[in-house]
């Protein structure tokens, strides 16, 4: 099953190359439901999109430095140690 990722728009590239791979991405501040991950920029001031209303976990993934192949690691293991 395809996942989906909700993106901060300042990662244009990474956007681009998940979409690549197969993912389907969506814009973290746009509306949107079920998202299986979320990749932030900014720290703890985005966590605030988290899909919490489908009682469902998201990871939430900083992902400020980490290439492609960094993130998609995290998504396939489905944890992330760091929060800050």
């Amino acid at each position: 099953m395809r996942k989906t990722i909700a993106v901060d728009g300042r990662f244009q590239n990474l956007i681009e190359d998940l979409k690549d791979r197969g993912y389907e991405v969506v814009d973290l501040y746009g509306p949107h439901t079920g998202v299986d991950a979320c990749i932030y920029h900014d720290g703890i001031r985005d966590f605030h999109n988290a899909d919490s209303y489908n009682n469902t976990a998201v990871l939430m993934i900083d992902g400020k430095g980490k290439t492609v192949d960094e993130i998609e690691a995290i998504l396939q293991r489905g944890v992330y140690s760091s929060l800050f």
